[in-house]
């Protein structure tokens, strides 16, 4: 790791070794080093990170970087200064993390289209840039990316309209802030469209409304791992109908068949009886007359995570450990109080 000041000497016999370096990260807002130690090649680079902690109006020098960065497959920026370098040899990423907090969107657009290969993809938009409207275009295909994590503020709706990933499986969503608008929704909806193989979905932040997290079960059938973390302050996004919809059979079917991880976190006021057949439904055949249509369930669930909501009467929580012993179910989560 090369931080503000570095000592030449040891520079120069570290980079007369390139070759064999395979991890290299860059701390440092002046690179007036790089004048005066010879870089060469990285056959071997795996990984570069470059960071620049201090906000500073001097801008990177690029061209100083080029021997580096032309070597890398993964990427991880994490500063203020415009990406151009990654932009330039974005051909050559499978990972890319941009951390930015003064760069549009727009921008984030225009390095993505320049890495069609890109297999994991990790941005985070910190605000600090108003957002700005994009002309109609083609959306941007990345047909080898199958994660990708979004953290930031309703800048995001701007890419998930302009990007296509059709073979996308993980879906990681962070909103930061409330913003309950259904242009949101209506962004994710289509963006999810083209991406018929997603598996994992996690939302955090995002569902303001009940029927936003339903469209999104109902359309996206594939789902093996959900997460909805819901803001503390805010009106619970999950009720009584959300657990009936997992429970429920349609056309001799569950909503989510493949259903193997789910996992909740924020206000619930869902009654135990409703909670606790959602559950049975999905670990195992049962004969219960208040669920008839669990008996024709295939068991897929493996773990089921419920914080951070009402609890269950001290006589309803041994129902959920039977279950656990007799189907191997992991349960997580504050299904009950202290007392």
């Amino acid at each position: 790791m090369i931080i503000d000041r570095p000592d030449r000497d040891a520079l120069r016999v570290l980079f007369s070794e390139s070759s064999r370096i395979h991890q290299l990260t860059l701390s440092d807002t002046i690179l007036s080093w790089c004048d005066h130690i010879p870089i060469q090649g990285f056959p071997q680079l795996s990984e570069l990170g470059v960071y620049w902690v201090y906000h500073s109006p001097t801008r990177v020098d690029s061209d100083k970087l080029s021997v580096i960065f032309s070597s890398a497959h993964r990427v991880n920026w994490n500063s203020d200064s415009d990406p151009r370098l990654v932009q330039v040899n974005g051909y050559r990423l499978h990972f890319l993390h941009l951390a930015m907090s003064r760069i549009p969107v727009t921008r984030v657009l225009e390095v993505l289209a320049a890495c069609p290969n890109l297999r994991n993809a990790d941005i985070a938009l910190k605000g600090g840039h108003e957002y700005t409207s994009m002309s109609h275009r083609e959306r941007i295909l990345l047909p080898e990316l199958r994660s990708l994590v979004l953290n930031g503020t309703w800048h995001l709706t701007c890419l998930l309209r302009s990007v296509q990933a059709p073979l996308l499986s993980c879906l990681n969503m962070n909103w930061r802030n409330h913003d309950p608008r259904e242009c949101n929704l209506k962004a994710l909806e289509s963006f999810l469209t083209c991406s018929p193989h997603l598996e994992e979905i996690a939302l955090h932040g995002f569902l303001k409304k009940e029927h936003w997290l339903i469209s999104i079960i109902t359309n996206n059938t594939n789902i093996r791992k959900l997460t909805v973390t819901a803001q503390r302050w805010k009106i619970p996004p999950i009720t009584i109908k959300t657990f009936e919809l997992l429970t429920r059979e349609r056309h001799g079917r569950f909503v989510l068949p493949h259903l193997e991880k789910l996992v909740y976190r924020g206000a619930r006021y869902v009654p135990d009886k409703i909670v606790l057949c959602m559950i049975e439904s999905c670990v195992s055949p049962q004969n219960n007359v208040d669920c008839s249509s669990c008996s024709r369930r295939t068991c897929t669930l493996k773990s089921i995570c419920l914080d951070r909501g009402n609890p269950m009467a001290a006589e309803a929580v041994a129902r959920p450990e039977t279950i656990c012993q007799e189907s191997g179910l992991e349960a997580e989560g504050k299904f009950a109080s202290r007392d």
